[in-house]
């Protein structure tokens, strides 16, 4: 069966304006960098990923990205992670900057970071801190500045802490003190 070029050509360029996201704003695009040395560089980034039954594990949305290939790591402008937890919990983390460390499977986030554990639609604990490094394989956390947990009853501050998402674990390094809220 033959089939017309002209008509082939006009079905796919019908595909590509039906299936073409209307707001090209929330797609990464590729633009100038203002950091001479990196090797590409996106906006309005949103990576997810997800178990081997398609369960989405984590999102990471970051307002910029630049990717540094020869250092192997990626620098996040305004990064929030969600993490999804078996039992329907979720766990979202942000900060004013991050780092994607590719090869040892860590995310650097650093200063005015929130961790806010989600429960029912509410926040239930929020974490405080200025660093944290996230263990992607592991997930874990662990910071050796000062930290405020807030929740609805107590407040909670100590210098450094460990963190298992998994398990609902947090361990406080030192000198924690706890005082109940009003």
């Amino acid at each position: 069966m033959k089939i017309n070029r002209w008509y082939l050509a006009f079905l796919g360029l019908l595909v590509l304006f039906i299936f073409y996201p209307k707001d090209k704003t929330t797609l990464p695009s590729p633009l100038e960098t203002d950091k001479q040395d990196s090797d590409y560089y996106m906006k309005g980034v949103v990576i997810h990923l997800y178990d081997k039954d398609g369960r989405q594990l984590s999102q990471l949305k970051s307002v910029k990205l630049a990717h540094f290939k020869h250092q192997d790591q990626s620098l996040l402008e305004a990064p929030v992670i969600r993490l999804n937890q078996a039992d329907g919990s979720l766990w979202q983390l942000q900060a004013e900057k991050g780092k994607i460390i590719k090869h040892k499977h860590q995310i650097e986030l650093i200063d005015q970071v929130a961790v806010k554990e989600i429960l029912q639609q509410q926040v239930s604990t929020q974490i405080d801190t200025q660093y944290l490094l996230i263990d992607l394989e592991n997930t874990t956390a662990t910071t050796d500045d000062p930290i405020t947990i807030s929740h609805q009853y107590y407040q909670t501050r100590s210098i450094g802490m460990d963190m298992d998402f998994k398990n609902n674990i947090i361990n406080l390094n030192r000198k924690v003190v706890t005082e109940k809220t009003p």
